[in-house]
């Protein structure tokens, strides 16, 4: 698989001492922050500062995206801390890492605490960051609150779609969107 090539490529450059790119050590990170990986990651960024590279705020960023993806979403909030505490800034990716793995959970809490901090903290939520909280509900299952979270949605200028109907734990919800979707009535995704 893509992380297992990434992370055996990563060993081969380790161990022969190769300084490779600067794009070669982004695409090994974005293959180990998607397979949720950040031990790998935190090896490949102290590699690169041995090598005498700077590790671009992208690969900073993955860390972030890593842990979500390999250890949850309070994992995720702690590598978010560290990379403010050193004085970067987390991109809207990386906070919506999060708000994803916190709807994989079934929290809604905590997608509702990351989603304020992230007004005082960081970029504004985005609508992947409302799916995120639909999802949250969806997982519970709590349709109501499913459903509140989409008016929230729609009060902060982003239009639920196929997907947000999906993961709302709403099957006729979705069934219908779907039907509207097939008519060309509604796009299937929003990019709002």
């Amino acid at each position: 698989g893509n992380v297992e090539d990434a992370c055996k490529l990563f060993r081969r450059i380790v161990e022969k001492g190769i300084k490779a790119s600067e794009r070669i050590y982004v695409e090994l990170g974005k293959a180990m922050a998607s397979g949720g990986l950040p031990d790998s990651l935190r090896e490949l960024n102290r590699h690169m500062v041995e090598m005498g590279l700077e590790v671009p705020l992208q690969l900073r960023n993955s860390m972030v995206i890593a842990s979500a993806n390999g250890g949850g979403a309070k994992q995720a909030e702690e590598a978010l801390a560290e990379l403010q505490r050193n004085g970067y800034s987390p991109t809207a990716v990386a906070w919506n890492a999060i708000a994803k793995a916190y709807g994989l959970a079934g929290d809604p809490i905590g997608c509702r605490a990351l989603m304020d901090k992230m007004r005082k903290e960081g970029p504004p939520p985005e609508k992947t960051t409302f799916d995120a909280l639909v999802k949250s509900y969806g997982q519970v299952p709590d349709t109501e609150g499913a459903s509140n979270a989409m008016r929230e949605m729609e009060a902060a200028g982003f239009q639920p779609d196929l997907y947000t109907y999906s993961v709302a734990g709403n099957p006729e919800a979705a069934h219908r969107m779907a039907n509207a979707v097939a008519q060309g009535a509604v796009p299937r995704r929003h990019n709002a």
